[in-house]
């Protein structure tokens, strides 16, 4: 999995046009023909509305998926990684190697940083699986691959575009799981809100 573009160091710097530019001569020259792209996203809306998407290059195919309120943005993208592989399981039964591009630097550094005997979250644990299982049933190779956002690239864009207008309109049909990090952040928030009550009801029995 690679977090950075191995052959254009400290492309956030440059201008997008640039970036676009120097993105599109890597994923030429340097990936070869015999490969598929699937672009991922994911996008939480300051009302906290949160969604997931991917864009399948290959099928022409954008699908999202609307995610619990409780979801951060990171959980969100990491979900769009495992949805694509989901895709990839199903509809790309072929030779080709698989990349999926995604923005989040984040979550491919954890992916990558990952060692035996950690104990990662639950949606992390489902990536691992399937990227396993894309390996071993569909001998396919699955690639990850960082790429810088918002630089006018029409996979990227269009996941991009689907998460937004899923986390805004769509509707949650499913169970997702919560990351640790999300949990632990409503249950914190949960407990500060019972202890402000708390706090209140006694101020106001000593103000009688």
């Amino acid at each position: 999995m690679n977090e950075k573009i191995p052959t254009i160091p400290n492309i956030q710097s440059l201008p997008k046009i640039t970036q676009k530019q120097l993105v599109t001569e890597f994923m030429t020259e340097k990936l070869g023909d015999n490969y598929e792209t699937i672009y991922t996203d994911g996008s939480k809306l300051q009302e906290g509305e949160t969604a997931a998407a991917f864009y399948c290059m290959e099928h022409k195919l954008g699908v999202g998926s609307k995610l619990s309120n409780a979801h951060s943005v990171l959980s969100a993208e990491l979900i769009a990684m495992n949805e694509a592989l989901n895709h990839v399981k199903h509809y790309h039964n072929n030779d080709k190697t698989t990349i999926i591009f995604s923005d989040s630097k984040s979550n491919l550094q954890k992916i990558t940083n990952l060692k035996i005997g950690d104990n990662p979250d639950f949606v992390t644990q489902q990536l691992i699986h399937s990227i396993q299982f894309c390996r071993q049933n569909l001998y396919k190779t699955i690639k990850f691959q960082w790429i810088p956002g918002h630089i006018d690239l029409k996979g990227h864009d269009a996941a991009d575009r689907l998460a937004g207008l899923t986390a805004r309109h769509g509707r949650q049909t499913t169970r997702s799981e919560l990351d640790h990090p999300d949990a632990k952040q409503i249950i914190q928030k949960r407990a500060d809100n019972l202890n402000k009550a708390a706090i209140e009801r006694m101020t106001e029995s000593h103000g009688k």
